[in-house]
């Protein structure tokens, strides 16, 4: 297999070594029936397809099982228990590695000052087509070299001249020919898209308390913990407010409900709740509602409040979730430049700001942060948030319900003591050498150890969130050291020592990572701990196929009777991909995948992992030229998972069909079987419609209180606790005159008979409910 030839280089993973025999090992696989093991990562597949865990080790040659489609021998474990002869540590001298460029027959290996631009870092500092020349291209707008659809428009071009007989790369096509594929042509995303609504719409309207209720619940099970934008228990207080007492809050706070409502609508939709909506653009309706009360003319020209704050960053995680990342991206930019300007993005030392307030905007700032961090993962563009853009420190790892006990207290007073409790991975990165001279400098350089404290804490929504954005910290300094135009201006031995020092730095978050979220260990859990364990493993293996891309290319395997550090980081990308495909099982079922991931950005990771084998594929399997047969294997799971999700999201057909056809022309030219997968004519498969699969979707709805349905507020009086029911239909609809959507104009008739304490603000919450005199103050 070719997962065997992977070299497990890693300098400190314990966890995953430790079942190792002694090498060495000369070209030859571990007998795996040697160990007994039960891999987590196949767990959570299997927690997905609901279905008893098991383990089948296949041949090497692959079996084809009964859906007609072959598996490989093993998926997330085999890999993580085969050695090859080499040891584990690649040379620190850069200039004694066999590393040569992929491309040019005339760079002799081993030539330390082989630029890094000859590799698939390659036209990173420049444009190669005129993205004004249309719609569509505006449409696309500009894509980097680390975004999957710029390695699927690499794969077209490979195709192209595999199909041709020509030799070389995309590299040395024509200009002319560089033009044939487009940047569009490959855009799996919505963007080309219109998201109007025809007609007026009534601002004022809100659904049925049942509705209103189920959406505000979905979202804050399956968004909020990965998107802490709103203060959960204040919030939720307020909502109450809102429908027990017939409240009229401010056009600002109707807009972040509405786009709570838009979101969750979306992902109703997306895995077919039983509760969803009966018009299924009804999260556009939603969505054309806030964009009405928040993003009026008047109100981009007014200067941001905390609240418009969360309204922007709200419409721009819609817009990811409804596959527009190009309007995603802008809106984001706008949210961020609001947070900036509020200075949201620096550490407070105000004693007029109390330590909650502090903490609530702090979580704000992470909250976008990681988002523009994921859009500039998915575009490659470059992020406007930059190392030096903040200096907020990161998020407790305590849900806001708990704010006010005295042990969390005393770290929300303390800025020493939570600096010491919460040193992270990512504290390292600006430790590490712009242009490291080994491989394990950044090792030496580390002499705290990390924080011992985080793994007494309690599981938590907060402290999968603090875990979630110390990989996003270092995930984006990846991105600003080895996919910018600076790097293809250094030596290749450069930018190898510093995919190095991150390797460590990934493989140093993986390895202090609770118990109760390491998702390579079996756990038997509430569908909200899945749901975060997957949310970290895809996070996880996106930074790796991202951290070993730019080692993915044409390479001469006659070169050298050993590894070289880029072979073995490319082998490192691949198997990263065959990992994240391992998380979800064999069958596809979208439903599932869309209720126990993050289904927003799930697409994504499908087509970052699929992308890489296809890579491989069209290359001609030149880093594993004798696993073919499981390299094809999992391409087609991954094309039979697109189409089979392509039945309610129109861009995963899109990118269904971008991949199949990929996969079938570098089938006519290697000659592989491709016969049992679906054609482009054929219709998704139908949605289930028996009761068992109604009641299993309904069953994963219901949230568990003690993770992150945050319903329980302890700071409301008792009497409103037991008032307030998810199931409580008295409230009928709420209707104002209808408003078009081109008119600014707003009325602001409100009256307040509420005031709960704002900790963003430190004040009253006037603002969700003013007076006809105050206006629509700051949050």
């Amino acid at each position: 297999m070719w997962r065997a030839s992977l070299l497990l280089f890693s300098l400190q993973d314990v966890a995953l070594s430790r079942h190792l025999p002694q090498p060495p090992f000369l070209q030859r696989y571990l007998p795996m029936q040697k160990f007994q093991f039960r891999d987590s990562a196949q767990y959570l597949s299997l927690a997905i397809a609901d279905v008893s865990p098991k383990h089948v080790y296949l041949a090497d040659s692959g079996k084809q099982n009964a859906a007609g489609t072959f598996r490989s021998a093993n998926s997330v474990g085999a890999s993580k228990y085969i050695h090859v002869e080499g040891g584990e540590k690649p040379s620190n001298d850069a200039r004694s590695s066999p590393s040569r460029t992929p491309f040019e027959d005339s760079i002799e290996p081993g030539e330390a000052s082989t630029p890094s631009s000859v590799r698939s870092l390659d036209a990173i500092d420049r444009l190669e087509e005129d993205l004004n020349r249309g719609e569509e291209a505006r449409a696309t707008g500009f894509i980097g070299k680390n975004s999957e659809i710029s390695w699927m428009q690499r794969v077209h071009r490979e195709v192209e001249q595999r199909a041709r007989r020509q030799s070389g790369t995309s590299d040395e096509m024509t200009n002319r020919e560089q033009e044939d594929f487009p940047i569009t042509s490959v855009n799996y995303h919505l963007d080309d898209l219109d998201i109007s609504v025809p007609g007026p719409v009534d601002v004022y309207w809100v659904p049925p308390r049942r509705q209103a209720s189920r959406l505000f619940e979905d979202y804050l099970t399956t968004v909020h913990p990965f998107f802490p934008i709103i203060n959960r228990p204040l919030f939720t207080s307020q909502y109450m407010n809102y429908f027990n007492n017939n409240a009229r809050p401010g056009p600002k706070w109707l807009a972040i409900l509405n786009m709570i409502f838009a979101i969750a609508a979306k992902h109703a939709h997306l895995m077919q709740a039983p509760w969803r909506g009966e018009d299924e653009q009804d999260h556009l309706v939603y969505f054309t509602r806030a964009r009405v009360l928040s993003m009026n003319g008047d109100v981009l020209f007014s200067h941001p409040d905390l609240q418009q704050v969360q309204v922007e960053g709200l419409i721009a995680f819609y817009l990811l979730a409804s596959d527009q990342i190009n309007r995603a991206w802008r809106i984001s930019s706008l949210a961020v430049r609001s947070a900036i300007a509020l200075g949201i993005n620096m550490k407070s030392v105000s004693e007029a700001t109390p330590n909650l307030s502090k903490e609530a905007r702090y979580r704000v700032w992470w909250s976008l942060y990681n988002f523009e961090h994921l859009l500039g993962v998915m575009t490659g563009r470059a992020p406007c948030i930059v190392e030096t853009t903040g200096t907020s420190p990161l998020p407790i790892p305590y849900e806001e319900e708990r704010f006010q006990e005295p042990g969390i207290t005393e770290i929300l007073d303390n800025p020493q003591l939570r600096e010491e409790r919460l040193r992270m991975a990512s504290g390292f990165t600006r430790q590490a050498a712009p242009n490291p001279t080994g491989f394990v400098e950044l090792e030496r350089t580390v002499k705290q150890p990390l924080s011992a404290w985080l793994q007494s804490v309690p599981p938590n929504s907060a402290l999968f969130f603090l875990y979630y954005i110390d990989l996003a910290i270092i995930l984006q300094e990846i991105i600003n050291k080895i996919y910018t135009a600076d790097a293809i201006r250094l030596p290749w031995s450069h930018i190898e020592n510093r995919i190095g020092d991150f390797k460590y730095l990934i493989d140093l978050w993986f390895n202090q990572l609770p118990e109760p979220f390491n998702f390579t260990n079996k756990h038997s859990d509430s569908p909200e701990f899945v749901r975060a364990r997957l949310g970290l493993a895809f996070h996880y293996y996106s930074a790796r196929i991202t951290l070993g891309r730019p080692c993915l290319c044409h390479r001469d395997a006659r070169l050298s009777h050993q590894q070289s550090f880029s072979q073995k980081m490319a082998l490192f990308s691949l198997d990263a991909a065959v990992r994240m495909l391992d998380l979800i099982p064999d069958d596809p079922r979208p439903l599932q995948l869309y209720e126990l991931s993050p289904w927003w950005n799930i697409l994504h990771y499908l087509m970052q992992a699929t992308t890489i084998l296809l890579l491989e594929l069209s290359f001609g399997n030149i880093h594993v030229p004798h696993d073919e047969i499981n390299t094809l294997a999992l391409s087609k799971k991954a094309i039979l998972w697109l189409f089979a999700m392509s039945e309610n999201s129109t861009a995963s057909r899109r990118a269904w069909k971008l991949c199949d056809s990929c996969l079938r022309r570098i089938a006519a030219e290697m000659k592989f079987d491709v016969s049992d997968l679906p054609c482009l004519s054929t219709e998704p498969p139908p949605r289930p419609q028996n009761e068992a699969a109604v009641e299993l979707l309904a069953s994963h709805v219901v949230p568990l209180s003690n993770w992150s349905s945050g319903m329980e507020i302890s700071a409301l009086p008792q009497q409103q606790q037991n008032e307030f029911t998810w199931q409580d239909p008295s409230l009928g609809v709420t209707s104002f005159p209808p408003l078009a959507l081109g008119n600014p104009t707003v009325p602001t008739t409100i009256v307040d008979s509420h005031f709960p304490y704002d900790p963003i603000s430190s004040e009253f919450i006037r603002s969700f409910f003013p007076r006809p005199e105050e206006g629509d103050g700051d949050m």
